[in-house]
């Protein structure tokens, strides 16, 4: 196995709405589906009923959703591309979110798919924005770029290198967070901690 096998992760950026910047009601919902709709012909509508149980428990455990989002009647997931896993989520904590999974550590291409999303978007959406702070997002720490990148990947033994503390004090004084997802098999997860900008 070499040193970095296990290699994926997500991109995600989270947008909230400027007439409607952190709420959503059912009306609101169908509102933005049908324009989502109107932008995206060929996309398929998930209702958290209707997803895959491998996609609910990734995105889950990844971060993408939380927990309130599978109880939520209004919220929904729309896949853009199947094959390259690109979603916009629905009236979770942000109105949307738009993720795409990185694969083979490959960061701009995932976010370059963001882009073309979060584009095609604006032509029916206007996003909450202000030139000094950014994106608003419902978590005012995310807000700026509202952007989120994160890596997961194997690494045999580093946890038992000399070197461990030094990777993740490097990593946090450079706004990221180094940690253990799964010691056992090897698996650590990268992610910035600075969304402001």
């Amino acid at each position: 196995m070499s040193a970095l096998t296990h290699k994926n992760g997500y991109v995600l950026v989270s947008r909230n709405l400027k007439d409607k910047p952190f709420n959503i009601n059912s009306e609101d919902c169908l509102l933005i589906k049908q324009k989502i709709k109107k932008l995206f012909k060929s996309a398929t509508f998930m209702d958290i009923g209707d997803m895959p149980v491998d996609l609910v428990k990734d995105l889950l455990t990844n971060e993408i959703i939380s927990t309130a989002f599978t109880s939520k009647t209004d919220a929904f997931i729309v896949e853009i591309d199947s094959n390259n896993c690109v979603y916009v989520i629905v009236g979770d904590d942000n109105i949307l979110s738009i993720t795409a999974k990185v694969f083979d550590l490959d960061v701009y291409t995932a976010y370059d798919k963001i882009s073309l999303v979060e584009s095609t978007l604006s032509k029916e959406f206007d996003f909450a924005f202000s030139n000094d702070f950014g994106y608003f997002t419902a978590d005012p720490t995310k807000s700026g770029t509202a952007l989120k990148a994160y890596l997961n990947f194997y690494l045999p033994n580093i946890s038992m290198a000399d070197k461990f503390d030094d990777i993740v004090s490097i990593a946090n004084e450079n706004g990221f967070d180094f940690s253990i997802k799964r010691q056992s098999v090897g698996i650590y997860t990268l992610k910035n901690n600075v969304y402001v900008g």
